[in-house]
């Protein structure tokens, strides 16, 4: 399944026709439309050519009203598209090239996985979700009712959440959990009996939120020991060989750190910037981590799990200990 973010398919946007002008503009500040649009005016300026040429386009882009975090905007001469980031960036930031820059964006996305409560009393279900896909501001939750299972089911297989929990008498989650894993069967899911326990729906609406952030620390943590796992076997390539990899088909999964500060190229482009696009184009589970140095992920911040090596799986206790450094690191994502 390709990567949504905010409504927009990452893979058909990397595999348009570049170049790419990609500005991260903090908004945080309070920052009004002509602000911002003085401040990406001279980023691009200070670029080249190229981003010059892309500036009106990006212009246009900008919304007349900002709220806090941050603004991606991206654009060719084609195409363009603004998306919101609730976290500040330490600086703006413009990017010219042959691929976009979403790393920062790729992040801020995972940061947050999707989630929902279910409510169910008989033929009766309430969801209210948040689809991390499509909204980034952590307060676009959406509520429906259903007087068909199916349809609920239907509705909740395209959130897809990392987090579930299911609310109504013990006989009605075990119906509606057996109806959701056939279709989702990785789906995390915690059961909820308002009698026992009469919490309020806010209550335990920021549960989940805080639930679904904590699985996503897990996953990542998860997914450094595969790494190191993989690292063992010889099963693993770092820095350009990951592109070459990428490329030829010969890659499972990929670790990415993004270091705005981080400028290595590969053939003239930013390679991280290159290793993320390729895996959103064809579709490379990509895990984007803190910074945790050789000995714990990839060296450099670039990695990757080769093809053939699945067994690695086996080889990584899926249980990560609560006090376990990949955690804590995990959690300052």
């Amino acid at each position: 399944m390709s990567e949504v973010v905010q409504g927009i398919d990452t893979k058909t946007l990397v595999s348009r026709e570049g170049p790419f002008l990609t500005a991260y503009l903090n908004a945080s500040d309070g920052s009004e439309a002509q602000s911002l649009a003085r401040r990406l005016t001279v980023l691009a300026q200070q670029a080249d050519a190229s981003a010059v040429a892309l500036l009106a386009n990006a212009l246009e882009l900008i919304p007349a009203e900002n709220g806090e975090g941050s603004l991606c905007i991206v654009t060719t001469p084609e195409f363009g598209e603004v998306f919101t980031i609730p976290e500040p960036l330490t600086s703006d930031i413009v990017r010219v090239g042959n691929v976009p820059s979403l790393g920062s964006l790729v992040e801020s996305a995972q940061m947050l996985p999707s989630h929902a409560v279910l409510t169910i009393d008989g033929d009766e279900i309430g969801m209210t979700t948040f689809d991390s896909r499509q909204d980034q501001s952590g307060e676009g939750f959406n509520s429906e009712r259903f007087g068909s299972l199916n349809h609920a089911i239907e509705a909740l297989r395209f959130v897809n959440p990392a987090k579930l929990v299911l609310a109504g008498s013990k006989r009605d989650r075990g119906r509606l959990a057996s109806a959701v894993l056939a279709v989702l069967p990785e789906t995390w899911i915690d059961e909820h009996d308002p009698v026992e326990d009469p919490a309020s729906f806010d209550a335990l609406a920021d549960d989940v939120v805080r639930s679904a952030a904590a699985l996503r620390a897990e996953w990542t943590a998860l997914e450094l020991g595969r790494f190191r796992a993989a690292a063992s076997a010889n099963a693993t390539v770092e820095d350009d060989q990951v592109v070459r990899a990428l490329r030829s088909g010969d890659v499972t999964s990929c670790l990415v750190h993004d270091d705005p500060d981080d400028v290595r190229l590969f053939e003239g482009d930013r390679m991280i910037d290159v290793v993320v696009a390729l895996c959103l184009r064809d579709e490379v589970p990509l895990t984007m981590i803190p910074n945790v140095g050789p000995g714990r992920g990839p060296a450099n911040g670039i990695g990757a799990i080769t093809s053939g090596h699945s067994q690695i799986n086996e080889m990584v206790d899926l249980e990560i200990e609560p006090g376990s450094s990949d955690l804590e690191m995990s959690n300052q994502l």
